[in-house]
């Protein structure tokens, strides 16, 4: 009886893994055929997006920018006039501990 070799094990199980998932997977050839996909020109569009020339780096084909964050985007929501009576302290101080 001949002894396989770790080495060969490994690549038998992987082709046994490939062999399989392409029994049961679909082979996507081109990637509008995925379910969710880009366009670059719908990204240029995109706030903090930058593509092709319009990057700060020329080579860059796209650029993805964090935005900035504004006081008004720190701040919360308002609690509805509901749930006013229920709290007793100000949403608007992190610091502040409910009593």
């Amino acid at each position: 009886m001949e002894s396989i070799t770790a080495k060969e094990k490994a690549k038998n199980f992987f082709e046994y893994m490939l062999a399989l998932n392409n029994l049961v997977g679909k082979v996507v050839r081109d990637y509008r055929d995925f379910e969710k996909n880009w366009q670059l020109e719908d990204l240029a569009n995109l706030e903090g997006c930058f593509t092709f020339g319009d990057c700060h780096n020329s080579e860059n084909l796209i650029e993805i920018h964090r935005p900035t964050m504004t006081k008004a985007d720190q701040t919360p929501p308002a609690p509805k006039p509901i749930f006013k009576d229920w709290l007793n302290f100000d949403p608007k101080k992190e610091t502040a501990v409910p009593s």
